[in-house]
């Protein structure tokens, strides 16, 4: 089934390029900043997923967007249950094609299937 992802700012959808990257950027961006949920707990419970969500921007190789595109890596984030609404802003970095994606406070992050 479809994973249906939109980004909102000031109401109005963000219009990108979609791919794997950018929800994976928006799956992190909701654990990180909500500080709930399995992912989060792995992520600092780990050197790498510490030294990973600490960076600035946040890069996500093909290898981390493979393992982080799965419904239960979202579902052990807040967007397993609805919109979030960022508190934070937070950067993304793909490598394969040096895009960065900046996630402001406010954006509101929406997965649905």
């Amino acid at each position: 089934m479809p994973l249906n992802t939109s980004i909102y700012r000031n109401g109005k959808p963000l219009m990108l390029r979609w791919g794997g990257f950018h929800m994976v950027a928006m799956t992190l961006a909701a654990a990180i900043d909500s500080e709930e949920g399995e992912l989060i707990r792995i992520l600092k419970d780990n050197e790498g997923g510490r030294e990973l969500i600490s960076s600035d921007p946040i890069p996500l190789s093909p290898g981390d967007i493979f393992t982080l595109t799965g419904y239960h890596i979202v579902g052990a984030t807040p967007l397993n249950t609805g919109d979030y609404t960022l508190k934070g802003g937070y950067r993304f970095f793909d490598p394969t094609d040096e895009e960065v994606l900046e996630l402001l406070p406010g954006d509101v992050l929406s997965m649905s299937r």
